[in-house]
C-alpha cells in the first residue's frame, strides 16, 4: 500500500509543489477558504485514482478524447519534462556553481535510463527516495508552524473555490499515466489522497500562516527556514528529489504515449522524449509553460471529468456547448 501510495505522492510532488510556489498560488493565497481547497483537491484526487479501476492503462482513458486533446496532453508532459530539467539546473547551480547545460545533460539521462527500465522499477526508487521526502516536508511544515513569528495570514477569498480543480486538472495527466496500470482500490485511493493532503497542508499551514512575509517570495518554504540548519539541507535534497520524481513520471508517461501510438522500441522513444525535452530547457520554454497552462488546466479537467464520469463522451458537441456559452 504504501509504495503505490509514495508512487501516486511523487508524481504530484514537483519543483512548484517543494518549494511552496504552487501551494501559495492555488491554496494559501486565498486564505481560510484555500486550506479547506487543499482538503477539496486531496478528495478530488483520490475519486479520481480510485475511478481508474476501470481502465487497464492511460491509453483507455484517452481513447475517445478528441485528436487536439491528446497532443495538447502529450505536450505537457514534454514541457513539464523540460521544466523540471531547467529547475535541476537552477538549483544545482546556486548551490555547487555546476554548469546548467551539464546538469541537464547528466539528469536527462538518468530520467530517460530509469524510464526504460519500465514501471516496477519507477515504483522501487520511488519507494526508496519519496517517503523520506514526504517525512521530511511533514517535518519541515511542524517545524514552521511552531516557529516563534508574527502571524500575517491573508484574507479568505471565495476566488479560491475554483482552485482545487485546476490544481487537480494540472497533475492529473501524469499522476494517471503513470498509477493507472496499478488498479488502485478503495483503501489505497483513500490512503493515497490521505498521504497527498497530509504533506500538502503541511506546507500550506506555514504559508497561511506567514503569508505576509513570503507571499513575493520565488522560494517560500526555504525564505521560511533557518539558513545553515541541517533540516533545511534536507529540505533543498528534498526539492531536488521532487524535482527529478517529477521528470521521471512526466519521461514515463510522454514515452509511453509515444510508444503506444507509434510502436517504436522503448529505448528510441525514452531517448527521443528526452533528447527534446533537453531542447527545450535551453530555449527559455518557461513562456511557453506560462502561455499554455490556461489550455493544459481546460484539457486536464476534462481528463478529470472523464475519468470521474466513465462513459463514451460526444466531446465534439459537449466543446461546442462550451463555446456557445
Amino acid at each position: 500500500m504504501i509504495r503505490l501510495a509514495a508512487l501516486f505522492v511523487c508524481t504530484v510532488l514537483g519543483a512548484g509543489f517543494a518549494t511552496g510556489q504552487e501551494i501559495m498560488r492555488y491554496f494559501s493565497d486565498y486564505g481560510i477558504v484555500g486550506l479547506l481547497g487543499v482538503v477539496v483537491s486531496s478528495a478530488v484526487f483520490g475519486l479520481c485514482l480510485y475511478k481508474t479501476k476501470y481502465y487497464n492503462n492511460f491509453g483507455e482513458i484517452l481513447a475517445d478524447m478528441p485528436f487536439c486533446a491528446k497532443v495538447v496532453i502529450f505536450l505537457s508532459f514534454i514541457i513539464f519534462y523540460s521544466a523540471m530539467i531547467s529547475a535541476m539546473g537552477e538549483i544545482v547551480w546556486e548551490l555547487f556553481g555546476v554548469n546548467k547545460i551539464l546538469t541537464g545533460v547528466l539528469m536527462a539521462l538518468l530520467v530517460c535510463t530509469l524510464t526504460i527500465m519500465g514501471a516496477e522499477n519507477i515504483i522501487a526508487f520511488s519507494e526508496i527516495i519519496c517517503l523520506p521526502m514526504i517525512v521530511i516536508t511533514v517535518i519541515v511544515g511542524i517545524k514552521l508552524m511552531l516557529m516563534p513569528m508574527e502571524f500575517r495570514p491573508p484574507v479568505s477569498s471565495v476566488k479560491g473555490a475554483f482552485s482545487p480543480f485546476i490544481y487537480v486538472s494540472y497533475n492529473l495527466a501524469s499522476s494517471l499515466a503513470v498509477v493507472t496500470e496499478h488498479k488502485y482500490k478503495k483503501g489505497m485511493a483513500t490512503f493515497s489522497a490521505i498521504l497527498i493532503g497530509i504533506t500538502a497542508l503541511a506546507i500550506a499551514i506555514p504559508l497561511y500562516k506567514y503569508y505576509g512575509f513570503v507571499k513575493n517570495c520565488p522560494l517560500p518554504v526555504l525564505n521560511l527556514l533557518p539558513q545553515g540548519e541541517l533540516l533545511t539541507y534536507l529540505y533543498i535534497f528534498t526539492i531536488g528529489g521532487a524535482v527529478f520524481t517529477t521528470a521521471v513520471s512526466n519521461s514515463y508517461s510522454a514515452s509511453q504515449y509515444l510508444e503506444n501510438k507509434t510502436g517504436k522500441n522503448k529505448a528510441i522513444v525514452c531517448v527521443t522524449v528526452a533528447l527534446l525535452s533537453l531542447l527545450l530547457s535551453f530555449i527559455g520554454f518557461e513562456n511557453i509553460v506560462a502561455r499554455g497552462y490556461f489550455v493544459f488546466g481546460l484539457t486536464g479537467l476534462l481528463l478529470m471529468f472523464k475519468v470521474l464520469f466513465k462513459k463514451k463522451t460526444n466531446w465534439k458537441n459537449l466543446l461546442n456547448k462550451a463555446v456557445d456559452l
